[in-house]
């Protein structure tokens, strides 16, 4: 099953890349899908559903989407849940304690306090499996109305009523109508919610006036902002921009006050996962850059500002003595905008031009940031840019910032922060979970899973490593406030290492829950000791091919562990001891115990990790319903320094799963005494005891077809190792 879908991934993708031009150009026609828009919505929408299949995992719980977006506070509001693995909901977990849901058929009931905070909360569904990834609800203080799926045509317009948000969800080529009386005193302003609150949609909003003739349109961005619109009702259309729908393709519309206020508190894009890498704080106020102005300024200094329209110009100027350093760095698209900063520091030149005005030599062109070390699964990346300025001589300095994807006319303004500070090396980190291993080279699978421990489970959580101003140590890796029955291995990025993992182990007993953890890295600079803590991020969807669909990834609010205790973990791989000893440049022979549960019998292979030298050493090979085995770790190949480390194996194993097959016991016991209650039931009860044996019958078959085996492929993680290598005699 696992290789047919690969194969038929890896044999359709040449195909499917070459058809996205067409696909992406939708349908530009006012009200008119056609064959060809018909033809793309089916293509797109067929690949939406291929791309919720992927490699078969264990189960996790895979949350899609919620409904409605927004809430009101002190309401009480159904809300609607899809997925996949979401068995035996119990809870929605918010990062807003105070608000409170319980299970219903197909979601749950959330109640709004009216003291909860306004604004974007992150929710996470719980159940039997553990935690899902995180979805964004609006809490709003006006009222929060659910669109009927009637309004796809012009003559079926739903009316926008003042003060209200409406909240709904795109389907596959259809489009969306809305009606508001003209507000032609005040003009108009349209805001659609969908990236900034988790939703596939990439809007394409449009105003047309009574006749049908277009005033406006808005194909990124889902904002639109009329002063003057003619008189008589205007009509309002929404769709995907490739005409895609169904699960996750929320939307939140609002116009007039409402939409101003969307407009500015909820940020056009995902916060991205660069935006952890963050410059140290100034300990000072910022300063205000207004437009088309240079501000003089003195360092160390923060500066805000947003980039210059064409033909203007912007920044600061300072003075600095011959040898001065600074670390000058601007963040734009890692506060959520679509620009491309270039910040260019100059020098006063003595001599003027020929009309008198200031001269400027270029000294520095600050280079962009490095690439994403969070690979193609994770992109953490960004065009905003940082770098040394050593000041070449005494002189008046300007910083000059752009933005190269130039903005002009109406379009919003991009904001961007500075930083002009004195070196200070250190680092930010970024924790992630840890992808499965890919099963082939061309494996380009996203899973978009939280990170959730089994019974007697070890999970890797990924540490990205932000390193700052030329820092280029140790990093040591720890978690804290764990849960009770889980423990935490300190581990190590190396120095240079852009990454690492920290290891989560889950005792024979854990109990089900959800519980936040921190990550800590501790390092050193020259004598000085410092600690930081990490910031969280999630890919928000599952993805066959990261060519054919961008990975959806974002920074989250905590870093969430939940707990399965409803089963043990397929799995278990262990060092027979804790720690071992080896000298430097030579071989140690590691032995290693598997418990293996349920259908797990297959043969697997293990990879050492936890050090960069270890690319090189051997895998643990693993008989087929072997429960022992060992691997030779030679330290003249993979070349440990001398001191103490912890490594550890993973990789992945095939086995057969069956979903609560204890479940069919129960079931049949059930049964058993349901046919007993009617073999001696009178006349009176017989009805309800044939009502009784019915549903125990149907009982039993949904146990069944549940426990059916079914292939999956488990994570495996062994408990760490602790290797002492000592010199060499």
């Amino acid at each position: 099953m696992i290789s047919r879908s690969v194969s038929l991934a890896t044999s359709l993708a040449p195909r499917l890349r070459a058809a996205l031009p067409l696909l992406r150009g939708g349908v530009r026609k006012f009200g008119e899908a056609g064959a060809v828009g018909r033809s793309a919505a089916f293509a797109l929408a067929w690949i939406g559903i291929w791309s919720t299949h992927v490699d078969a995992q264990v189960p996790q719980p895979k949350l899609n989407a919620l409904t409605p977006l927004g809430l009101s506070r002190g309401s009480t509001n159904e809300i609607a849940v899809s997925g996949t693995e979401l068995d035996e909901p119990e809870y929605l977990y918010f990062s807003d304690p105070r608000i409170l849901s319980r299970p219903r058929a197909g979601g749950f009931t959330v109640i709004v306090p009216t003291n909860a905070t306004p604004g974007v909360v992150e929710a996470r569904w719980v159940g039997r499996f553990g935690v899902s990834t995180p979805r964004r609800l609006w809490i709003a203080d006006n009222p929060e109305l659910i669109v009927p799926p009637t309004n796809h045509s012009r003559g079926a317009a739903l009316l926008m009523p003042a003060g209200s948000a409406l909240n709904g969800r795109l389907e596959a080529g259809q489009v969306a109508w809305f009606r508001v009386p003209s507000p032609a005193t005040k003009g108009l302003t349209l805001h659609v919610a969908a990236t900034a609150l988790d939703s596939r949609v990439e809007p394409d909003l449009a105003v047309f006036d009574a006749t049908g003739q277009e005033l406006a349109r808005n194909r990124r961005g889902g904002v639109i902002t009329l002063a003057k619109v003619p008189e008589g009702e205007l009509l309002i259309s929404l769709n995907d921009l490739r005409f895609r729908g169904g699960d996750g393709f929320g939307y939140r519309l609002t116009h007039g006050a409402l939409a101003e206020i969307a407009q500015a508190a909820l940020p056009n894009a995902l916060p991205p996962l660069a935006a952890a890498n963050q410059p140290p704080p100034i300990g000072r106020e910022p300063l205000v850059v207004p437009p088309n102005t240079f501000l003089e300024f003195k360092p160390p200094a923060e500066l805000r500002g947003t980039f210059p329209r064409r033909g203007q110009k912007t920044g600061a100027t300072f003075t600095a003595r011959k040898g001065q350093v600074f670390w000058l760095e601007l963040l734009s698209e890692r506060l959520g905008d679509v620009t491309d900063p270039l910040v260019l520091v100059q020098r006063l030149r003595p001599e003027r031009g020929d009309h008198g005005e200031a001269l400027y030599a270029d000294v520095v062109d600050l280079p962009k940031l490095d690439g994403s070390p969070g690979g193609t699964e994770y992109p953490s990346n960004s065009r905003d840019v940082a770098g040394r300025f050593e000041a070449p001589e005494d002189a008046t300095y300007r910083v000059l910032v752009r933005d190269q994807f130039a903005q002009s006319g109406q379009s919003p303004l991009h904001s961007w922060r500075l930083s002009v500070r004195p070196e200070t090396r250190g680092v930010s980190l970024l924790v992630l979970p840890t992808p499965p291993p890919r099963q082939v080279d061309n494996d380009r699978q996203i899973h978009g899973s939280a990170l959730n421990l089994r019974r007697g489970e070890t999970v890797a959580l990924k540490v990205l490593a932000y390193r700052r101003d030329g820092f280029n140590g140790d990093i040591d890796l720890l978690a804290t406030n764990l849960p009770p029955g889980v423990t935490a291995a300190t581990t190590r990025i190396a120095a240079g290492q852009r990454g690492g993992s920290v290891l989560l182990t889950a005792s024979s007993n854990l109990s089900n829950g959800v519980a936040v953890i921190t990550v800590l890295g501790r390092y050193t600079v020259e004598t000085n000791s410092f600690s930081t803590s990490a910031q969280a991020g999630v890919a928000l969807w599952s993805v066959p091919d990261w060519d054919l669909e961008r990975p959806l990834v974002r920074l989250t609010d905590a870093v969430v562990v939940g707990r399965i205790g409803a089963e043990a973990a397929p799995l278990t791989v262990g060092p027979a001891t804790n720690v071992f000893e080896v000298a430097a440049g030579g071989k140690i022979t590691l032995p290693f115990q598997i418990e293996r549960r349920g259908e797990f019998t297959a043969a697997f292979k293990l990879k050492a990790a936890g050090r960069p030298e270890l690319d090189k050493a051997k895998e643990l090979e693993v008989a087929e319903k072997g429960t022992n085995a060992t691997v030779e770790l030679n330290l003249a190949e993979a070349a440990l320094p001398v001191g103490t480390h912890t490594i550890w194996w993973e990789g992945r194993a095939p086995g057969k799963y069956r979903n609560q097959p204890e479940a069919i016991d129960a079931a049949k016991a059930e049964l058993k005494a349901a046919e007993e209650a009617l073999a001696k039931a009178g006349a009176a009860d017989k009805a309800a005891a044939e009502k009784r044996k019915q549903a125990a019958t149907d009982s039993v078959k949904a146990a069944e077809e549940r426990a059916k085996p079914r292939d999956v492929f488990a994570a495996v993680v062994s408990r760490p190792v602790i290797l002492r290598v000592v010199p060499a005699k």
